[in-house]
């Protein structure tokens, strides 16, 4: 809703009493919606996300608004009001579900994901929730943000980011700049912002997609749209308006379809695709503007949309968690629990607009009291803070319990090499020497290729230091060794970094001269036929060089973090391999062609040598998840270290084979030195 109550000249009001404006709740309204239903998964709304851009973009418009009158009115902005009213506004109804959520996480939720959820409510009460899940984004090992019920409160901790500035530009402008000339100067001053921020915007999709996605300097310009789009009220009187209007109108609602209906793959996203939604919702505010008693606005001021739109701060607050705690409690629920979960959502908004978020918003025994309100609204949150702070420290001691420890433990159970640095992370092109095994062997072998390279590395280890070998690890994450062009997936772009990378191990490989290559990629990487061709390519150029190779298969993919489900599953006191093995032909399905393709291609060579390890991994039709008790995966789809140890005999027995044939390339490796 127009969250201080203020309204534009000209626009539809639900009475002369409320100042509440009806035909942008509608657009309100729209915007929630649009973010359920895509959470929701409803196929048709794919773009969906694009909800949380109109509602910054209206932010940034009912902001200045606002700012901008009270400005023309009385010569200056008390900023103490200001965040007065949005304390009132916005605070009580966060407080409530920051409670909420760590209460039900403490008691649903295992102690590995309480402490996630906790640190996600502590950001969140202190308004940094973007920080938060920006880093987690960007963290190979991060953890599983996506199943956060805190992870939606990014978007207001931009919006709260965004109000802790812009008063402050409006305020110094009408406050330095000369009278006649203020308007002018705050156009300008917010049109440069707007153009700088975009720009930056654009270039950090193509750099780190994450940090422009939840950061707020990047996301600065949606805001700047909505503050243009008011700012041109004065100019939207001179113009035709029944034309402008229908224009503006058509063209807006146009791009708002637009985006809902092909914007369905969010890595790209913000960078340029966000301004569909964004020039879409300015749009629609100019029609508004335009034609007060215009069909658009009419529209929009539907009384059920309206009223939706009244409920859209809350709806948005309590939809997220409730379809995360749905799936938690009713894995296998579908669209039942999935709807029930968003009518639950929606009763818990009603009730919290109705009784928390209105009757605080409206009170006016605190409206002569801001400083006394902003003072409690900074202690209520580091309260909140603090709270989460000392929950956390139980979960963590909770996790530490033995019937707990172990799930915590095989979370953690990663390649040491991550810990000293052996990895290439994202943006990195190079990597230091990493020696392992017997620095002084003359017989070399080589770990070569992305993180499903990485996590073979406790076998590997163990075989060097076994035999004299030296080992040199290669990895890169999420770069396969293969020569392919492939792109990065947390963001859709070109992994450029990944090509550089790749080329300077090639040509450290054509100086080490091993004895071996050993090879290990995910095989999601191309389409089968592509795949195939680049690691042709790939074992042309290592034969050139003289390096003979063996090429791991790649390992299954539960699709789901394995700790976490057999935590949630000891912790509900259910049956752990029920509930958290899979089937191998889902396990398989991810890649399958790709690994077929691949051993057509190895099989060919005498150089190379295909090696096979996966019914260890799963040896039967349904997948396990435990074997003799030890955790099979630390995540979705990377073994645990604990689990890799268990094949060293099969890795060592395929080698050593391959290596008693007549005329093998690897045959030094079994040799004395």
């Amino acid at each position: 809703m127009n969250r201080d109550g203020a309204h534009a000249p000209g626009l539809v009001l639900a009475n002369a009493a409320s100042q509440v404006r009806m035909d942008v709740q509608g657009l309100r309204g729209i915007a929630i919606l649009l973010v359920v239903m895509y959470h929701a998964g409803i196929p048709f709304v794919a773009g969906g996300f694009i909800g949380v851009d109109v509602f910054f973009v209206i932010s940034g418009y009912l902001i200045t608004g606002l700012l901008v009158r009270e400005a023309r009115r009385t010569g200056r902005i008390r900023i103490t009001h200001f965040y007065a009213r949005r304390a009132r506004r916005l605070l009580p109804a966060a407080w409530m579900l920051c409670a909420v959520v760590a209460a039900f996480a403490m008691i649903v939720l295992p102690p590995i994901e309480q402490y996630d959820v906790l640190s996600a409510t502590r950001a969140s009460a202190l308004y940094v929730a973007n920080v938060w899940f920006g880093a987690r984004a960007i963290d190979y090992l991060g953890g599983d943000a996506s199943a956060n019920p805190m992870l939606h409160m990014w978007s207001l901790a931009v919006e709260e980011q965004f109000y802790l500035l812009w008063p402050f530009l409006i305020a110094g402008i009408t406050r330095f700049a000369p009278a006649d000339r203020s308007e002018r100067v705050l156009r300008h001053a917010i049109v440069g912002l707007t153009i700088v921020s975009f720009v930056l915007c654009v270039w950090m999709t193509e750099k780190r997609q994450p940090w422009a996605f939840f950061g707020t300097p990047f996301r600065a310009w949606e805001f700047g749209l909505g503050a243009i789009a008011y700012m041109l009220q004065q100019q939207s009187r001179r113009l035709p308006r029944s034309f402008w209007c229908a224009i503006c109108a058509a063209s807006g609602v146009g791009l708002l379809i637009l985006g809902t209906l092909a914007l369905a793959d969010a890595r790209q996203f913000p960078g340029t695709l966000a301004l569909i939604p964004a020039i879409g919702t300015s749009l629609v505010l100019i029609a508004l503007d335009l034609g007060d008693r215009s069909l658009l606005s009419r529209g929009l001021a539907w009384r059920p949309l309206a009223w939706i739109g009244d409920l859209s701060y809350s709806w948005y607050l309590w939809h997220w968690p409730a379809l995360v705690f749905a799936i938690v409690l009713f894995p296998s629920g579908g669209l039942t629990v999935t709807g029930v979960a968003i009518a639950l959502s929606l009763s818990a908004a009603h009730a919290s607009f109705r009784w928390i978020e209105n009757p605080i918003r409206t009170t006016s025994r605190l409206v002569p009291l801001s400083g006394l309100v902003v003072a409690a609204a900074i202690s209520g949150s580091v309260g909140i803070a603090i709270a989460s702070s000392l929950a956390m420290q139980f979960a963590s001691s909770r996790g530490s319990a033995f019937d707990q420890r172990r799930w915590t433990e095989a979370r953690n159970d990663v390649p040491r090499i991550y810990e000293l640095g052996c990895i290439a992370w994202y943006d990195e092109t190079d990597l230091p020497a990493c020696e392992f095994g017997d620095l002084s062997s003359t017989r070399t072998i080589v770990l070569f290729g992305d993180s499903h390279a990485a996590h073979w590395f406790a076998a590997v280890e163990a075989l060097a230091l076994r035999n004299g070998w030296r080992l040199i690890v290669l990895v890169k994450a999420a770069c396969p060794s293969v020569e392919s062009r492939v792109r990065w997936e947390a963001s859709g772009q070109p992994y450029l970094q990944c090509d550089a990378w790749r080329e300077k191990m090639f040509a450290r490989l054509d100086r080490l001269k091993p004895d071996l290559v050993l090879i290990a990629n995910a095989s999601v990487y191309q389409l089968p036929e592509q795949w195939a061709a680049d690691v042709a390519r790939t074992l042309d150029r290592l034969e050139r060089s003289g390096l003979p190779s063996a090429w791991l298969r790649d390992t299954p993919a539960p699709g789901f973090h394995v700790p976490a489900c057999l935590a949630r599953m000891a912790w509900g006191g259910r049956d752990l391999e029920a509930n958290c093995g899979y089937e191998r032909k889902a396990g398989f399905k991810k890649g399958l062609a790709q690994s077929q393709a691949q051993l057509r291609v190895v099989a060919d060579r005498s150089s190379a040598l295909w090696i096979d390890l996966n019914e260890a991994v799963c040896p039967a039709e349904r997948c396990p998840a435990i074997v003799d008790g030890t955790v099979i995966f630390s995540d979705s789809n990377h073994l645990a270290q604990r689990f890799v140890q268990r094949l060293i005999e099969p890795l060592n027995s395929a080698l050593r084979s391959r290596a008693s044939q007549e005329n093998s390339p690897i045959a030094r490796l079994y040799s004395r030195d």
